[in-house]
């Protein structure tokens, strides 16, 4: 299973090289790549011919490599997990794809891999990034692809490249305009929160610190500038507490936590985005209440951060049973309730 995520931190698919490495168990055999048919790690000359050293700091003496020694990437993840390898280079084909083949496709190998990746082999990057998977299959997939991500282990999501996003297209997708964050992020222009039919009058001007909110698939919880979490906790709070649900401690990172022993059915308010064109995309109830099953505890499934100090997060909790296409080319995002469950 490979893992998939579409912000910045994935801009390139790795998968591991071991079994087991720095605690980080994999359903994949050892040494991998030892059954991959063209599989080789790129050497550092192909890359970069013309830099072989790195810069000297402060007098000490330069760091230099073999033209021909392979090409080795790190990378962090802001939930800490981690991956050290090679650069590498294989032919792959997508069985699900009437077994299309992608040729010379760039990915990491990884030796070295920790964190909360569980038994995933390892992460396929969407990003912007010119190594992601999007980038390198363009010619293919011409930069479009939609996923759903269903509300539990037990029940099945999907994710489509190309022409199956044209099929799964209806009437249903509600487009917004797809805005450019960065190399890496898919930014949209959120306008307001409304709950139970209420606009919470929240100012993106006003409290942050750009304009542009991120949609990230990798992140789990939603952040909201604080006075604009505030507003929204407030209303919930008033809206589970008329509803007779007792409040209780927070959970890490969640303030607005609810006993739920001896309750069979949770009734929530209906929280809906407002995008700046003037879209209105209802989320389902499942996004906006995050359950501990094993606890019978669930919160509200957002968080706060300071006011003016980074970009507004639109985490994959909230975006639960909606199909959340990726028309890049076209400049546009498109959600479809109730497409998975």
């Amino acid at each position: 299973m490979i893992m998939a995520s579409s912000v910045f931190i994935s801009y390139l698919l790795f998968a591991s090289l071991l079994s087991l490495s720095f605690g980080f168990e994999r359903k994949v055999g050892t040494n991998a790549a030892s059954r991959l048919q063209n599989y080789h790690a790129v050497p550092i000359s192909s890359l970069f011919p013309s830099t072989i050293c790195s810069p000297s700091t402060k007098g000490k003496r330069q760091s230099c490599y073999s033209p021909t020694s392979p090409c080795m990437y790190t990378r962090s993840y802001g939930d800490r997990s981690q991956t050290t390898g090679y650069l590498s280079r294989e032919t792959i084909t997508l069985r699900q794809y009437d077994n299309q083949v992608l040729e010379d496709f760039l990915f990491g190998c990884g030796v070295n891999n920790g964190g909360v990746f569980g038994l995933s082999a390892g992460l396929l990057g969407l990003s912007r990034g010119k190594l992601s998977f999007v980038e390198q299959s363009a010619q293919k997939y011409n930069r479009t692809f939609s996923y759903c991500l269903p509300t539990s282990s037990s029940s099945s999501g999907f994710l489509t490249f190309g022409k199956a996003v044209d099929k799964a297209a209806s009437a249903d997708v509600k487009y917004i305009p797809l805005t450019t964050v960065s190399e890496y992020f898919y930014g949209v222009k959120l306008d307001d929160i409304i709950l139970d039919g209420i606009p919470l009058g929240i100012s993106p001007v006003n409290l942050f610190s750009s304009p542009v909110t991120i949609i990230d698939s990798g992140t789990v919880i939603t952040r909201l500038p604080e006075t604009a979490y505030r507003d929204l906790r407030f209303e919930f709070r008033r809206y589970m507490e008329f509803q007779g649900y007792t409040l209780i401690s927070p959970i890490s990172i969640l303030d607005t936590c609810y006993d739920l022993n001896f309750i069979t059915k949770v009734h929530l308010p209906i929280i809906s985005f407002l995008f700046a064109d003037g879209t209105m995309v209802e989320l389902d109830p499942n996004g906006i209440f995050y359950v501990f099953r094993l606890y019978r505890q669930g919160c509200l499934a957002f968080a706060g951060f300071p006011d003016y100090t980074g970009h507004t997060i639109l985490g994959n909790t909230i975006q639960r049973t909606m199909e959340v296409v990726y028309d890049i080319d076209g400049g546009r995002i498109g959600f479809r309730s109730s497409a998975c469950e």
